[in-house]
């Protein structure tokens, strides 16, 4: 075989150079193209685009990848971006075995930093916080061995080592992190802006924990200002930048900029496709805890409902929403409803936090209803779940002794109940910062306890210790002191607080015989009044107004007695001045507001806030009735149903509220209405007081009766003591049966006795002002309920049975009567209107009566209804609708257009829900628009035009005693509406007696008596003509009027006709004497 040649050699060697330096450049270009693609991962990356990222690395892997750097890159890659797309939870041993593809020899190389990164990540998420910071230190100094530094990869480092101490709880190290994040960030804004936001986020809520509002709220506002300029979609983190500074100013009580802040967070994260449900539930009840801080329990327990409508709100969140609905209704006393709430809380999870709030909400709830055992048990429990087994003292179970203590007070269980309470001031002590407002409340019990044991100035003592820690601007360095309050976040709880005080130096002074107590429980009751004011303003709803008027009742009525007290002493009549000042402030309070917000939107009807006002509010009660309709059965209506009906009722309230805001803005007298509840002085009263009229007020305080009798000449005040058994006993008498059914004269003698004494008590120290005139009868509490009419002036003999010779009151005088001074001085002036009508009356007949609302068809048939409207129509003028015509409908239709409003029907008083109380006309018709039912909620937001309403139905004027407003009856409905004069009744009137009353009553108006002179006209009458049992009051007494008294102006349709008559006789004299001429 012949050898290969030189030159064959030579070329065969060039070739194989050749080919291998083929074949290597083309290694380098794969490893190029290789190290290209993990470039463009990582970008993708650090813009937090993690799928696309993931895609690549995958797709690597599947590559023939020689170089094993690129492949370890690879596998590093792979792991990081798995840890930021699967939602998935690695055991240690798991996510360290991330590292089992890359050899040991690599485990010391900048190329594996994201492996640590992912492997702290999942030991974050198993939330073992300490492991996690040990792989952030290997990956941070892993990558310190880089030439050049990754600083977005850094950032994440130090964002995740700031996420784990914020979780340990170390606040600087975390700040420290943060702001090397941040730092780095900012460098490189373009490229990451969203991470710069997130950082300024991170830093921002850490200053919030430590309390450092300021920097706080400086690194929240630059977040905001970052958002606006960032030419991106709304993110997740926008709104989270939101919910934190809400919460921020939350925790520091500063609840309107809270509030401002969650309703930007809301209107951005319902503007998300898709919302994020758990962050918006999330963010509304946050907002939901403002109002139940400044106890706004009806809109706070709506913002709850709202939150409970959303799907994937979480389990903690649907425990948190239980217990704070339940909460709502435990606040407002309500505490049939808020039981079942607190016991579903409970039977989820015993032994969560909110699960001990609501084991002690129980008991208070069981407490209150003087279940005594039930609530010992609960209370109990609550501190047995919240002891621990190594001694530590957990705030939740500070709580729990101390509600323990307070309901061992309240059971006569002194001594143990003030050893508790000492042992969790110590507690507080040693946990300086928290929870402030549960340690005020503390001293505030402690001071109660104080104030019944007689130890008035250890009692002062806690009550100031409860002021200083309510409110941090408080001065509190004399025990006199009340200044820097009256702007505090916190009125209610202060308000309680002051009560107390003012109380306390009450007592002092009375004890002490010291002026100087007096002067500065003034002060007290002074600025207590003030900041009331200032909360029942701020509230939107009735039910949270009621509330605050009911619980600051007994702060008024202290304060009238100490101002008697001091008039007594001194004679000054600025102390007259200031007793009648806080009496009438007991009185309507927010039926004075609503009328004179009423008299103000009278100004903007046809406007179109007033259309769209008018719009919502109907939809508004139509919502609510329906769902008012299905509480009795609630249990047999599908959860989505109620979800939907508390979200759509939430909805209108919002778009409500917003409406109103804009009124705000473009009519500012609204703003200054309602900054106003001023009441009228007795000068003023004085000289609107019309000639023959003395006013007679009156103020119930336990057994004392204040009473102010008012004449054009003269102001007295005068305090008695009054047995309530009387005002029981009368009314007893009054309503106990049919007199003409075996009255015996034990119950007449009952009657005359209670009479009798009503009348020594309540007017005989003012017959000498009374002599001869009208009385006008501004009532309170359960005076409200006794027709004055009906006092014996002078005692019958006992011996026989006749309540006809009795002499009652009205015998001698016109009664009305007046929710308040102001309201009465407020309307009662005002100008009478013309109308082209005369009367409007409703008789429905209830025969066969057939209602959607089943409850409704029991009702029975009214006796003589329609020949009573159809007799005072004849006497009066006017229209009679009668029977089936008699719809609601109709009466919204063509109500405004009548001088007087008649209504002979069924009233369904609700005394739990008094704005569910309702008057029944007859059932809709097939095309109706209304649903044959009027309730007292509808008449707020009616606009009727009519002079006066007459309510010949069923105990119009009953109804529940709100302490601090008065009685809520349906006739307040119809103040509400615009109607100035209300004739309404009292009890349940008599079918043969009241038409007599009110044919004798329409023609003693038309021929031009006041209201209350034609009534009590048209009941003298009745007593002329009846025996002595059917002259029993029960039989007249029962009708009332109330408010504007002037006589009624014929309108022109009747002028003309008395004008057209006047011609006729004209003529006819003419053709008389023309036919004899």
């Amino acid at each position: 075989m012949a050898k290969p040649t030189h030159s064959i050699v030579s070329a065969l060697l060039i070739a194989g150079l050749l080919s291998f330096q083929a074949l290597f450049c083309h290694a380098i270009s794969q490893d190029q193209d290789y190290t290209k693609q993990i470039r463009k991962a990582y970008t993708l990356l650090h813009q937090d685009q993690y799928q696309k990222a993931k895609e690549i690395f995958l797709a690597l892997e599947k590559e023939p990848i020689g170089h094993k750097e690129i492949s370890f890159q690879i596998e590093a890659g792979k792991a990081i971006t798995c840890y930021f797309t699967e939602d998935k939870i690695l055991s240690d041993a798991a996510a360290r075995a991330l590292l089992d593809p890359i050899p040991q020899s690599y485990h010391k190389s900048p190329l594996v930093a994201p492996v640590f990164y992912a492997m702290a990540g999942y030991a974050k998420q198993r939330k073992d916080f300490v492991l996690a910071l040990h792989y952030l230190d290997t990956a941070s100094i892993l990558m310190g061995r880089k030439k050049a530094v990754d600083t977005s990869f850094m950032e994440r480092i130090y964002n995740l080592q700031g996420q784990c101490f914020f979780h340990l709880s170390k606040m600087e190290e975390a700040l420290n992190a943060y702001q090397k994040a941040l730092t780095l960030a900012t460098n490189y804004t373009k490229q990451h802006p969203n991470h710069l936001l997130k950082y300024t986020l991170a830093v921002g809520t850490v200053y919030a924990k430590k309390g450092e509002i300021d920097q706080a709220n400086r690194y929240f506002e630059e977040a905001i200002n970052l958002q606006k300029e960032i030419d991106r979609p709304i993110t997740y983190y926008d709104i989270i930048s939101l919910n934190n500074m809400g919460k921020l100013y939350f925790d520091n009580k500063r609840f309107r900029e809270a509030s401002n802040m969650f309703d930007k967070a809301i209107r951005l994260a319902t503007q998300m496709d898709p919302p994020n449900q758990q962050l918006l539930g999330d963010i509304y009840i946050n907002q939901g805890n403002i109002y139940l801080q400044i106890t706004d329990f009806p809109k706070a327990r709506e913002y709850y409902l709202k939150a409970a409508s959303l799907s994937s709100i979480g389990d903690t969140k649907a425990q948190i929403l239980i217990n704070n609905i339940g909460y709502t209704y435990y606040r407002q006393q309500n505490y049939e409803e808020a039981i079942p709430y607190f016991q579903k809380s409970i039977d989820q999870a015993p032994s969560q936090p909110d699960a001990i709030k609501s084991m002690r909400s129980l008991a208070q709830c069981y407490e209150a209803l003087k279940q005594l055992d039930k609530a010992e048990h609960f209370f109990v429990a609550a501190i047995a779940h919240t002891k621990q087994d190594d001694g530590t003292v957990t705030m939740e179970h500070i709580l729990s002794l101390q509600d323990y203590g307070q309901f061992l007070l309240k059971t006569a269980r002194t001594a143990e109940g003030i050893a508790l309470l000492d042992q969790c001031i110590t507690y507080y002590e040693e946990q300086r910062g928290n929870k402030k407002d549960n340690e005020a409340e503390l001293h505030t019990n402690l001071a109660k306890s104080y104030i019944r044991q007689g130890q008035l100035s250890t009692a002062l003592f806690h009550a100031q210790k409860a002021l200083m820690l309510l409110e941090s601007n408080f001065s509190g360095d004399s025990i006199m002191n009340d200044s820097d309050i009256f702007q505090s976040e916190s009125p209610y709880e202060l308000l309680g607080v002051l009560a107390l005080k003012a109380h306390i130096l009450h007592k002092m002074g009375d004890q002490q015989e010291d002026s100087t107590y007096w002067h500065q429980a003034e002060n007290t009751y002074a600025l207590a009044t003030s900041i009331f004011k200032k909360v029942k303003i701020a509230y939107r709803y009735d039910e949270s107004k009621l509330l605050i008027a009911n619980q600051s009742h007994q702060l008024f009525r202290d304060a009238i007695e100490l101002a008697y007290k001091r008039y007594l002493k001194s004679e000054d009549r600025h102390f007259l001045e200031m007793a009648f000042t806080y009496l009438e402030n007991i009185k309507y309070s927010t039926l004075l507001e609503a009328y004179r917000e009423k008299a103000l939107m009278e100004k903007i009807i046809g406007s179109e806030e007033h259309t769209e006002l008018q719009r919502i509010q109907k939809e508004i009660e139509k919502n609510t009735h329906l769902r008012s309709s299905m509480l009795p059965e609630a249990e047999r209506h599908p959860q989505w149903l109620k979800d939907s009906l508390n979200a759509t009722i939430f909805n209108l309230n919002r778009e409500r509220e917003k409406i109103e805001n804009q009124l705000h803005k473009l009519y500012p007298e609204f703003s200054r209405l309602n900054k106003r509840l001023n009441v009228i002085t007795p000068q003023k009263i004085q000289q609107n007081l019309r000639r023959g009229e003395v006013l007679l007020e009156y103020g119930l305080r336990d057994s004392t009766v204040y009473t102010f009798c008012i004449s054009r000449k003269s102001i007295l005040m005068q305090s008695n003591h009054i047995d309530h058994t009387y005002l029981d006993s009368l009314r007893m008498a009054i309503n106990a049966k049919d007199p003409s059914q075996n009255h015996n004269l034990k119950e007449f003698q009952q009657f005359i006795r209670a009479s009798s004494y009503l009348y020594d008590i309540l007017i005989r120290p003012f017959e000498k002002e009374i002599a001869g005139k009208s009385i006008i009868i501004i009532p309170d509490g359960k005076l409200g309920y006794i027709p004055f009419e009906a006092l014996i002036t002078n005692k019958p003999s006992l011996e026989k049975m006749d309540y006809r010779k009795a002499h009652y009151l009205i015998k001698d005088h016109g009664i009305s009567y007046a929710y308040s001074s102001t309201i009465l001085l407020e309307n009662d002036r005002q100008p009478q209107k013309g109308k082209k009508r005369a009367v409007l009356a409703y008789a429905p007949r209830y025969q066969n009566f057939r209602h959607k609302d089943s409850t409704l068809n029991h009702l029975s048939p009214i006796p003589g209804t329609s020949k009573e409207v159809e007799t005072i129509c004849k006497i009066y003028g006017g229209k009679a609708i009668i029977g089936d015509d008699a719809t609601e409908d109709s009466f919204k239709s063509i109500s405004q257009d009548y001088q007087i409003i008649h209504l002979a029907m069924h009233t369904l008083i609700n005394p739990q829900q008094p704005s569910f109380s309702k008057l029944v006309f007859a059932p809709p018709h097939t095309d109706a628009q209304e649903d044959g039912v009027l309730f007292t909620d509808e008449l707020f937001h009616l606009s009727l035009k009519a002079d006066m309403a007459v309510l010949s139905a069923c105990q119009t004027g009953d109804g529940t005693i709100h302490e601090g407003e008065g009685i809520l009856s349906l006739a307040r409905g119809f103040f509400y509406a615009g109607i100035s004069s209300v004739v309404m009744t009292l009890w349940p009137v008599d079918d043969g007696s009241s038409p007599v009353i009110m044919e004798a009553f329409y023609r003693y108006l038309r021929k031009g008596y006041t209201k209350e002179q034609a009534l009590q006209r048209a009941k003298l009458d009745l007593l002329k003509h009846n025996d002595p049992v059917s002259s029993h009051p029960k039989y007249w007494a029962g009708y009332v009027t109330i408010g504007n008294q002037a006589p009624l102006r014929r309108g022109p349709q009747s002028c003309y006709m008395i004008g057209l008559i006047g011609v006729l006789i004209l003529g006819r004299l003419f053709q008389y004497i023309k036919s004899h001429a």
